[in-house]
């Protein structure tokens, strides 16, 4: 733990699988790799999992059997019976502490909960385990992917003894990860929907490590690929070269996982350039989306019985398979548009996961920690966590207390007006039930400006009702010039005037713990205040809720046609809603950001520190977006997030997202089809000017021919 003998020497040591010949293995060595792409002095410790095979040998010569640095990564999962059960308590005396963790599940097992008080912060892959970890621990806890690197492939497909002409699937996992888990039942069941039980045109290939306990379910998975000749299995251990050797031998790569701790396989094919069919659930969807890969729709389902660690009672995925035999036929029948997805997804991929960009981003954490060791007064890890760091976008804090005790509301709510008669009552009735429902101190900060009807007077009443109660203070701001009106869709000034609108009512905002941004025409159900409150914890205190009208339908005002005015947008004579969307050519919310995805109410959480991090307030929608020349002031960093309606009555981030992306794919693939149209077109008329050229020698030749025979 953290103390004041601390050698200051910067550097960090590290144990865990590094010979492993498995998945926590390869991210347990994709993480030196990127201290040593961020020049981070690493000292190298090596822990064998007897019952896995460990044969690499990238960092044998590397080895330590010193701890030299001031800050340890223990890599490995603290299951009771595992690493933790091996290690000498003084492993952690004296130093600042890292365990790297990896859970599948939504819920943290209660078997690790011990293992907080041996660390001072925990890291891990994604979003998804951040968040199932965050919720019960006292220690912070950091988002750090893997990073992704792989060599050329030495062997060919005839070396691999693989058909040439085949356009081949792959899966490869390990019965010891758990079958259930995996899923490779629905791979094949997908398969044989697709494609029948024989088909010369494609071969599912699927290379699995058998485990003596799971015998039952290897015969089970065998059975059901028996009566279909274009179902292969590799069974057995294989070195990495030959394993990607595989990935990159095969057409597309596909996992119907029920849950993915991160999912380097699918990581790995993107870096390929695959087309990768994946469900659409847990770490993976940090890193894919439907712009880059195929994902499968899913319901969440609740086991029956224990899995390995995961007990019954446990949320994971049910992939559909319905909907992955359809992708896996898409990426067959659209070869051209499956490759293009491919290369969308290798650029990603290299750029978000390279060991440059991840090991800055580790590096940058280890000189804060640095920074706190190495000053005349060294602190305690609780009085660490009560600082409001945050580093590389992705460390969070789980215990500021001290700071919420500055936070002068519990919520705030704040919105501008103009013209709001006919609605200003019902956006009252909501505010004033969320306030209730929220309890504490409350403060609201209207801004009205420009309105010929009575929604200053209304609004000037329900000031002065709502602060009887003693719970709310209400700030009210008139803004007679140029208030909150905003000219017409085709209006050149239009983004100006509401961003200094929502800017002067920002003006007004004082220390909140919670602080939600309301259009007063887009009235909420005020009982997703509370379920939203519940999820935040000490990290995440701005919410930003879908809105919508009490009984959950979508308001339709007299002014528009349609759902609001950024719905039913024009330009000229373009009708947005005719045309595929699309968000800000910068400043959208990123995969290194800290969202948490909500079930209910839609919208998002984000931290604080990400929007100080912008330094402006923004707007982000499908079709609106400020110009880069209009410049936007914030206070504490806030953002209003605009959802589109669409079929779903409750949106969540990541369906905006995937509903975004899938227009912006089939953009994509429109332009992919005109390039490919327009490369058709100069390929015809270069046959054309050929087929004139071999005409005209022909010609040549038959005159030179004819004039011999005269001769």
């Amino acid at each position: 733990m953290l103390n004041s003998s601390l050698n200051s020497a910067f550097g960090i040591n590290v144990m865990g699988y590094v010979s492993g010949e498995f998945g926590l293995g390869e991210a347990c060595r994709s993480h030196i790799r990127a201290m040593e792409a961020a020049d981070i002095p690493v000292a190298i410790q090596d822990f064998q999992e007897q019952s896995q095979l460990n044969l690499d040998n990238s960092y044998a010569g590397l080895l330590s059997k010193d701890r030299p640095y001031p800050i340890s990564l223990l890599h490995a999962n603290p299951h009771p019976q595992g690493v933790m059960d091996k290690i000498s308590p003084d492993y952690f005396k004296g130093r600042y502490n890292i365990g790297f963790w990896a859970w599948e599940l939504p819920t943290l097992h209660p078997a690790w909960l011990y293992a907080f008080d041996l660390f001072d912060e925990i890291w891990t892959y994604s979003n998804y385990c951040a968040e199932a970890i965050s919720v019960v621990s006292p220690i912070p806890v950091i988002k750090v992917m893997p990073s992704i690197t792989l060599s050329p492939a030495s062997l060919s497909r005839k070396q691999l003894n693989l058909p040439e002409n085949k356009f081949i699937f792959f899966f490869m996992f390990d019965f010891a990860s758990i079958f259930e888990r995996k899923n490779p039942l629905a791979i094949i069941e997908s398969f044989k929907q697709a494609f029948g039980t024989s088909n010369n045109r494609v071969l599912l290939l699927i290379k699995y490590r058998p485990h003596p306990l799971f015998g039952h379910q290897e015969q089970q998975m065998k059975a059901l690929a028996e009566s279909c000749p274009s179902i292969r299995f590799i069974e057995g251990d294989l070195r990495k070269d030959e394993l990607n050797a595989l990935m990159y031998n095969c057409n597309s790569y596909i996992s119907l996982h029920r849950a993915e701790g991160f999912g380097m396989t699918m990581a790995e094919a993107m870096f390929l350039g695959k087309p990768v069919i994946a469900t659409a659930y847990s770490s993976n969807v940090d890193f894919m989306n439907v712009g880059n890969s195929f994902l499968v729709k899913y319901k969440l389902v609740t086991t029956t019985e224990n899995y390995g660690p995961y007990p019954a009672g446990s949320v994971w995925a049910d992939p559909d398979v319905d909907h992955a035999a359809y992708q896996m036929k898409y990426v067959v029948d659209n070869s051209y548009e499956a490759k293009q997805v491919g290369a969308r997804a290798s650029e990603e991929i290299k750029s978000l996961l390279s060991p440059q960009v991840i090991g800055q981003k580790m590096r940058s954490r280890l000189e804060y920690i640095m920074s706190k060791i190495n000053t005349p007064t060294v602190k305690s890890r609780q009085e660490i966590q009560l600082e409001p760091y945050n580093l590389a976008g992705e460390v969070t804090v789980k215990n500021q207390s001290a700071l919420q005790g500055q936070a002068e509301y519990d919520l705030t709510i704040l919105s501008i007006f103009r013209q709001s008669e006919r609605y200003v009552y019902r956006y009252l009735q909501q505010v004033t039930e969320a306030f209730e429902l929220n309890g504490g101190k409350c403060h609201a900060v209207w801004l009205e400006g420009d309105s010929t009807d009575n929604t200053y007077k209304i609004l000037q009443q329900a000031k002065e009702k709502l602060e009887q109660t003693g719970n709310v203070d209400v700030t009210l701001i008139k803004f007679d010039n140029g208030g909150p009106y905003w000219g017409s869709i085709v209006d050149s000034d239009r983004w100006l005037q509401i961003a200094t609108c929502w800017n002067n009512c920002l003006a007004g905002l004082k220390p909140s713990k919670i602080t939600i941004c309301v259009e007063s025409d887009l009235i909420y159900n005020p009982a997703i205040i509370k379920p939203l409150a519940d999820k935040i914890d000490d990290k995440h205190h701005v919410i930003y809720p879908m809105l919508m009208t009490y009984d959950g339908s979508y308001e339709r005002t007299p002014d528009h046609e349609d759902f609001h005015d950024t719905w039913g947008m024009r330009r000229g004579n373009t009708h947005f809603i005719k045309v595929p969307p699309y968000w800000p050519e910068s400043d959208e919310l990123t995969e290194e950001e800290d969202l948490l995805e909500l079930t209910r109410g839609g919208g998002m959480i984000v931290t604080t520190y990400e929007h100080q991090q912008r330094g402006h307030f923004e707007t982000t929608c499908c079709v609106m977006k400020y110009p880069s020349d209009v410049k936007l002031f914030m206070h504490k960093g806030l953002r209003i997030y605009h959802p589109m309606p669409g079929e779903a009555r409750y949106w969540t981030p990541s369906i905006l997202l995937a509903d975004w992306e899938r227009a912006q794919l089939q953009v994509r693939q429109t332009r992919a089809e005109k390039i490919w149209l327009e490369a058709q077109v100069q390929a015809w008329k270069k046959t054309a000017q050929q087929t004139q050229m071999e005409l005209a020698r022909f010609q040549r030749e038959s005159l030179l021919t004819h004039s011999q025979f005269s001769k």
